[in-house]
């Protein structure tokens, strides 16, 4: 009985000392939500945490990057106050600001603040070699992976599902499993497709056409025209030839931007530290991933923001003279 009692009174010890430890550092703790572990939301929010502690000297900040389900729960947690910075799609960056689709229900998020753009990405179908699927139309009547609740392209096919008409009814099956897993779901014959939202070259994608030669679909019609049309947020998009290995010719879509954002909660100066880091290392950025290589600030401060700039970012913005 008395060695456990002196176990816990060295284990209370021990953490009070780690409290103040932390405590007399004076570090400020950052949480930035991003998505799976094969996604590149994962690999920004990665990028951000790495060049941050490069930096250590310059701030007080400990980074955590969070893996999340995707844009609709990291923008939930934004709002909850449970991550400072988040990684989100443009698309449902403008919906959670004015309060629509997804959103509607808890109405506008108006302290929503922008950071900066990384990279296009593109609405995504990815199908198994024997699958007969040549169009998106071909998706009727197959077992098709939606994506999981709380990402980005489960909103994204649900609207691509209203567009063409369709309901669940419409596919022999709709799964909901993480984006990480499709791949492998793929090659085993256990789906026909899967969707993605998601900028090229992906390393889950780069899986599914590598080990069992699945294919990429394009997505075009009059359906997605009127989408496109009818959604300032989506644009055109094109997946390059040679991206993978049955990917021989451009692959049209439509598509929109990951973002990076945070809330009016959000310190400033953690703002400011954070967008300097990111911007004062994006030709180390540029080697770190293929998704990355054309990373530049003109795409990165470009217009596919509904939310407000931050100040912090502001701040960093028009000292290096790039605003």
């Amino acid at each position: 009985m008395k060695w456990r009692l002196r176990a816990a009174f060295w284990v209370a010890l021990l953490a009070g000392f780690s409290m103040m430890s932390v405590a007399a550092y004076g570090e400020t703790r950052l949480s930035i939500g991003t998505g799976g572990a094969a996604g590149v939301y994962n690999q920004i929010g990665a990028s951000i945490c790495r060049f941050l502690r490069m930096r250590h000297r310059d701030h007080d900040l400990r980074c955590r990057n969070v893996k999340k389900g995707g844009s609709v729960d990291n923008l939930r947690a934004l709002r909850e106050g449970t991550l400072e910075i988040a990684v989100v799609q443009s698309d449902l960056q403008h919906h959670a600001y004015h309060g629509a689709s997804v959103f509607e229900a808890a109405g506008p998020h108006k302290e929503l603040r922008s950071l900066f753009s990384v990279v296009p990405e593109a609405f995504t179908v990815i199908a198994g070699a024997r699958a007969d699927i040549t169009t998106i139309r071909d998706l009727e009547g197959k077992r098709v992976n939606i994506g999981n609740r709380g990402s980005g392209q489960r909103v994204a096919m649900e609207v691509v599902m209203e567009s063409f008409g369709w309901t669940f009814e419409d596919f022999e099956s709709a799964t909901e499993i993480n984006s990480a897993l499709q791949a492998n779901q793929i090659c085993r014959g256990n789906i026909d497709a899967a969707v993605y939202m998601v900028a090229h070259p992906n390393l889950s994608v780069r899986e599914a056409t590598a080990s069992c030669d699945s294919v990429l679909v394009p997505v075009t019609g009059p359906e997605i025209d009127q989408l496109i049309s009818d959604n300032q947020h989506f644009v055109k998009a094109l997946i390059p030839a040679d991206r993978y290995a049955a990917n021989t010719a451009p692959v049209p879509s439509f598509g929109v931007t990951a973002t990076v954002v945070a809330t009016s909660a959000t310190p400033p100066d953690v703002v400011y530290d954070v967008v300097k880091a990111v911007f004062e290392n994006l030709e180390e950025m540029r080697t770190l991933l293929p998704v990355f290589a054309n990373l530049n600030k003109e795409f990165m401060l470009s217009p596919y923001h509904a939310a407000p700039w931050h100040p912090g970012a502001l701040r960093y913005f028009q000292e290096a003279g790039i605003m």
